[in-house]
């Protein structure tokens, strides 16, 4: 690995930095989410750190933070257990997947037209960061300025996965 890979809480307190791994393999996706897979050395200095629902990102690139979703042991080519963990982490992107699109009650769909993102941001807004339950805040997310970007397109929507929606 070139850089080091930084290791934080979902609360975005440093855990640890590691300098080296195994094999770290980034899938990106357009339309997708992507995916981290990384092997490293269980015995490792901070791999103890490698666990279910830390953040982790390379050096100083925030925009390519990635939360574990899955860590297990490596085994070799007869079943044995190795030295290796296995970790798959996803975008933070992905905890759009909790959500599903809740419409106002007033109304059977939240429907919204606008420029893209403003569509986006709107259903983000509105299930994520200020829903109508307080229980359904996501903590710690944020949204970037809307920028207005993207063609005009009229949406609605009512008990769907969020992440599919804004895809």
């Amino acid at each position: 690995m070139q850089m080091p890979l930084r290791i934080m809480t979902r609360g975005f307190d440093l855990l640890e930095e590691i300098d080296s791994c195994e094999s770290l393999q980034i899938t990106r996706s357009w339309s997708g989410l992507g995916r981290i897979d990384l092997r490293i050395n269980r015995y490792m200095q901070g791999a103890d750190k490698l666990q279910r629902g830390h953040i982790i990102f390379p050096h100083n690139h925030l925009n390519k933070a990635y939360i574990i979703r899955h860590k297990e042991i490596e085994l070799d080519e007869n079943g044995k257990v190795t030295e290796n963990w296995v970790i798959i982490a996803s975008p933070l992107k992905s905890w759009m997947e909790q959500r599903i699109t809740y419409p106002p009650g007033h109304t059977a769909y939240d429907n919204k037209q606008a420029d893209a993102q403003t569509v986006m941001h709107h259903y983000i807004t509105n299930n994520v960061i200020n829903p109508l339950d307080p229980e359904r805040v996501l903590p710690s997310i944020v949204m970037g300025e809307n920028l207005l970007r993207g063609i005009d397109v009229s949406w609605q929507s009512r008990f769907k996965v969020l992440a599919e929606d804004i895809e």
